[in-house]
């Protein structure tokens, strides 16, 4: 029997693996990369769920509009009722007397209703819970352009470590024929062992370094998974490449869009805030005007007989209630001068954004053209130097060429190399910063 369960289990487990191998790669540019992790990502969904509860905060602050209405029932039972004093002289009577008032049992149900006429607090928070959620769709937006930062940071690694595995892979098949053509030499002895050897050591170093290399793509691919929030298991296939991007028109005109930033917008929403609260603050002084109706059915008897219908009986009252603040206008002084030196604060705060935004748009767009520049000027090398690599190679197998000379031109080729993916590195860099800048990320 155990065996039994052993055979279904591997049976399982290869049923799960083959199916996961048919699983179809996913094609995936960096827009819809921007997509998928702003729908996968968990902070992504909890941050949506702040609007929400700002928005529930507004419906809170309309409801404050209705009327508070409510029932007190209450049952009371006197054990002493209260004594009247009749002086002496009242009526027949030459002495004075006590007369027991009321009755041992008084119920009341009362419905009692307030409904404001006129509160300016109420106006007043509501448009600032508005405000708010305005706000605070602001700063979600913030926190969505970091979260798409990010993927696109572990986008564009891939592609970098994608190039670095491609160049290093390229080296390799370069040592590949090296080794090939020394062994072919050897073996017609127009080549010593030493140099068949040294060769061979070449080799091997290139290959060590394609596989970390091969490693390291394996990582900035896994990274990126991860912030996708997609399984390890897919597999995934970059449709954007270096070439793609730089034909994007990513620079776009020479003005810089400052009013669009969100760092921009949640100031000047922030000013709003504060202009709302000022407003409120000097409403502070008006009166709060409401009306409150009651209406009560009385039981009255000496004992819990409710069925004695004579023994109820009824009554209301309508009245108009005015509350004017009168103490707490000496403490709102200190209110309004608060935000009146909020409002000062923001506006220099505002000032120093847009210089900030301003600069900092013009030294990434120059940061983005330098880099663009040095990126094609490297990779022109580079096709060069392969070129100049395919000349002494065509040399080296003649015998006109010996492989110390040969090396130098790698030496060349693996600097290219390196110089052109530092200039690509730095170009993606450049470009998330300028996206970022001008808001278009």
């Amino acid at each position: 029997m155990k065996f039994i369960k052993i055979i279904f289990t591997i049976a399982f487990l290869f049923t799960v693996k083959a199916y996961s191998q048919t699983i179809a790669p996913q094609k995936i540019s960096l827009a819809q990369a921007f997509e998928l992790g702003i729908k996968n990502r968990y902070d992504a969904q909890g941050n949506k769920i702040n609007v929400d509860i700002i928005n529930n905060a507004i419906q809170k602050a309309e409801k404050e509009w209705l009327p508070d209405i409510s029932a007190s029932p209450s049952v009371r039972y006197n054990t002493q009722l209260q004594k009247m004093i009749f002086p002496d002289g009242f009526g027949e009577n030459n002495q004075p007397m006590t007369i027991e008032m009321g009755t041992k049992n008084q119920t009341l149900l009362s419905f009692d209703l307030t409904q404001n006429v006129f509160k300016p607090g109420i106006s007043a928070d509501i448009k600032i819970a508005r405000n708010d959620a305005l706000l605070e769709q602001e700063k979600n937006n913030e926190k969505t352009i970091n979260i798409k930062q990010t993927i696109a940071e572990a986008y564009l690694n891939t592609i970098l470590k994608k190039l670095q595995l491609n160049l290093l892979d390229s080296s390799a098949s370069r040592y590949a024929q090296y080794y090939k053509l020394a062994d072919d030499k050897h073996k017609l002895e127009t080549l010593i062992l030493n140099d068949l050897l040294k060769t061979k050591l070449d080799y091997e170093s290139a290959k060590v370094a394609a596989q970390k290399a091969a490693q390291n793509y394996n990582l900035a691919m896994m990274q990126l998974k991860y912030q996708l929030n997609i399984s390890s298991e897919q597999q995934i296939i970059l449709t954007d490449s270096i070439e793609s991007l730089q034909k994007d028109d990513v620079i776009n005109s020479d003005s810089t869009n400052i009013s669009g930033r969100t760092e921009i917008k949640q100031l000047m929403l922030q000013i709003q805030s504060n202009k709302l609260q000022l407003r409120k603050s000097r409403q502070y002084f008006l009166p709060t005007i409401s009306l409150v109706a009651n209406y009560t059915y009385e039981f009255q008897y000496d004992n819990f007989d409710y069925g004695k219908s004579n023994t109820w009986s009824p009554f209301n009252y309508v009245s108009l209630k005015l509350s004017l603040p009168l103490t707490g206008n000496i403490k709102n002084h200190n209110t309004i001068k608060e935000y009146h030196l909020k409002l000062e604060q923001n506006n220099f705060q505002l000032l120093q954004k847009q210089n900030d935004i301003k600069y900092e748009s013009e030294k990434v767009k120059t940061e983005l053209l330098n880099a663009q520049t040095t990126m094609q000027s490297t990779k022109s090398n580079l096709e060069l130097s392969t070129t100049v690599y395919q000349t002494q190679l065509e040399q080296f197998k003649l015998g006109t060429l010996t492989y110390s000379n040969i090396l130098d031109t790698e030496t060349s080729i693996n600097t290219a190399g390196q110089n052109y993916v530092e200039s690509v590195y730095n170009y993606l860099i450049a470009r998330i910063s300028y996206e970022k800048a001008n808001g278009s990320l």
